[in-house]
């Protein structure tokens, strides 16, 4: 017999709140320097997981590959060009 996997409205409102660019502020999610640091690359899993990954873990074993949000120091830490303020 084969299920059926449901997903619940509730879930799919948390998934699509996590959607939104880099440098825009989502309303389940607090404010990062990730967000406007030009060595960020966003990461959207098939399942609508959004992670941010370092660009500098590859060459400084100092930086995780995927730091724990929200962060709010940085050694790395370089401003994008032409990224937001809030």
């Amino acid at each position: 017999m084969a299920y059926r996997k449901r997903q619940s409205t509730r879930q799919i409102d948390r998934i699509d709140a996590f959607m939104g660019p880099i440098g825009k502020r989502t309303t389940t999610m607090a404010s990062s320097l990730c967000e406007t640091c030009q060595h960020v690359r966003e990461i959207i899993s098939p399942k609508g997981s959004r992670f941010l990954l370092c660009g500098l873990s590859k060459s400084d074993a100092r930086f995780p590959k995927y730091p724990p949000q929200p962060l709010l120091r940085c050694a790395g830490y370089c401003e994008r060009s032409g990224a937001e303020k809030s």
